[in-house]
């Protein structure tokens, strides 16, 4: 266990060191495109092999473009073109099986690919969306705080489950979809998350000026509920294919979607919670 837990923390050491650097060295501001990106297409890559693994054809090369696409426009317009980039890929989808002729399994096949492409493609949109805001009152920058705040709740909430769960953990937390997850954990997964919400706001002045305590809080107890349901999702593919893992073995993690699955499920929370409560919010301030 000491050993996959430092592995763990490794990875998540040297991904943050990367996002650091993104943000803080002249020049190295493509680094944090390059570093969504790769999340977002190893992703895609790992879910489309577990549903082939499912004996589901899965459009790797379509999904890709889309998931790719929604990165460019957050990074773009802050994702402002998601609905049409959602509803022309699905009916591009659509319009390749007419192409081919293609009846069999053509509902599950396709609305498999299409939930690839939201699943994995509308977080990448939303963390590169994240990545340019700003306060608009202040007009500070706020990107980077909110991308710790998520990344901070998700990587620790997901360690601390782990960590109390594999050694004091007794009780079984749905063990019809990962066996080995227990209700310790997802305690001891909650009130870390929680902390590190506290903690974020408390050290991270421009973040506590742009959420306030309130929304802060609030923003973090949702996080902290989001990171175990991202889990547990994600086991949900796994446990349907009889995989372990989702990918090669990533220094502790598995795969990709191993190490991020608490970030597609908190992503949009997040994203979505910003968007439409903070910011309008905020204006209103202003």
């Amino acid at each position: 266990m000491k050993g996959k837990l430092a592995h763990r923390t490794l990875t998540a050491a040297v991904f943050l060191s990367f996002f650091f650097l993104s943000f803080h060295v002249r020049g190295l501001e493509w680094l944090f495109a390059v570093l969504v990106g790769l999340f977002g297409v190893m992703c895609v890559i790992e879910l489309g092999r577990l549903l082939c693994a499912l004996r589901f054809r899965f459009p790797f090369a379509l999904c890709l473009a889309a998931v790719l696409l929604l990165l460019y426009d957050g990074f773009a317009s802050r994702l402002s073109h998601a609905v049409p980039i959602l509803a022309g890929t699905l009916i591009v989808l659509l319009s390749d099986r007419v192409r081919r002729s293609d009846l069999e399994r053509m509902a599950c096949e396709v609305s498999t690919a299409f939930l690839a492409v939201v699943y994995v493609g509308l977080p990448t949109g939303m963390a590169a969306a994240l990545s340019q805001m700003h306060d608009p009152v202040s007009q500070q920058a706020v990107g980077e705080g909110l991308l710790l705040f998520v990344m901070g709740i998700a990587f620790c909430g997901d360690t601390a489950a782990y960590l109390v769960g594999s050694r004091w953990g007794k009780t079984p937390f749905f063990p019809t979809i990962s066996p080995k997850k227990t209700f310790e954990g997802f305690v001891a997964g909650l009130i870390v998350s929680f902390l590190l919400a506290v903690l974020a706001l408390a050290v991270l002045p421009t973040l506590r000026g742009f959420l306030g305590w309130g929304h802060g809080l609030i923003l973090g107890a949702v996080l902290s509920v989001m990171v175990p349901l991202g889990d547990l999702a994600e086991s949900l593919f796994k446990r349907e294919a009889g995989w372990k893992n989702s990918g090669g073995e990533l220094t502790g993690h598995g795969g990709f979607l191993d190490m991020f699955d608490s970030l597609l499920f908190c992503l949009p929370v997040q994203f979505c919670y910003v968007q439409y409560l903070v910011v309008p919010f905020r204006t209103l301030l202003d």
